[in-house]
């Protein structure tokens, strides 16, 4: 066997990983995942109730089509996101179907280089992209 050709493969559970890493995002700038034909795009906003007061962090998805491109992506918004310490949903978020199996993300945020204007510090996004597992029957 040719020591160039070593293939990974990494599952956990009943999934296939098909992307981990860690990412350090400048000033909260949006982050572009590409699978096949599938955008998703990360974004990170403040949110505030109607005191004024930012509400909890929270995440929502949307499905949202690109103004230039004109190709549709599922929009995550990671809200209030600031000053995070490994800020984490409680599950893995089921985003799509990728080659008729469920694809999930589960994430990690950490703000560093903190600044005083909301959500333009830098962070570091931790990710893990899970792809249920074929079933044989």
């Amino acid at each position: 066997m040719n020591g160039n050709n070593i293939l990974q493969e990494i599952n956990i559970g009943n999934y296939e990983i098909i992307s981990s890493g860690a990412l350090i995002v400048p000033h909260s700038e949006n982050i572009e995942f590409i699978f096949d034909n599938l955008i998703f795009r990360i974004v990170f906003e403040c949110e505030k109730d109607d005191d004024g007061n930012l509400t909890n962090g929270h995440y929502m998805l949307n499905v949202e089509k690109d103004e230039i491109t004109k190709d549709e992506f599922l929009k995550i918004t990671m809200f209030n996101q600031s000053k995070s310490f490994f800020s984490s949903a409680n599950t893995m978020v089921h985003v799509a179907t990728l080659k008729n199996r469920k694809l999930f993300l589960k994430f990690c945020i950490n703000s560093i280089n903190i600044q005083d204007k909301e959500d333009k510090e830098d962070k570091i996004f931790f990710y893990t992209w899970f792809l249920e597992k074929d079933v044989v029957s």
